[in-house]
């Protein structure tokens, strides 16, 4: 009688183990996923958060910041000064560099 209530205690404790770890709802495998989704989502909202920031400086600067505007309009949009030359240099097909020199005026 002892030996099967010891054998029905050690059935019972390893289905109970077994249902815990891996069966079940939330089993220790699913907590082990999570925790590492958990992570992952919090490195990318902090990647998200300082590209935030660095946007909301950006436009802060160019709000109240001129030569950051005008960094900006010579760099990516070409503008030029009155008076002053643009080079732009292009490839042709056979790979020769040619230099165009524009002179703008602007009145």
């Amino acid at each position: 009688m002892r030996l099967w209530r010891a054998a029905a205690a050690v059935v019972l404790l390893g289905t109970a183990g077994y249902v815990g770890v891996m069966g079940g709802e939330h089993s220790l495998i699913d907590a082990r996923r999570a925790d590492s989704e958990l992570e992952r989502m919090k490195a990318e909202l902090l990647a998200s958060q300082a590209r935030n920031d660095s946007l909301a400086f950006r436009i802060d600067s160019l709000l109240h910041d001129d030569g950051a505007l005008e960094r900006l309009a010579r760099e990516r949009y070409g503008f030029i000064r009155d008076g002053e030359y643009l080079y732009r240099m292009s490839v042709s097909d056979n790979d020769n560099a040619t230099l165009h020199n524009v002179k703008l005026d602007c009145h």
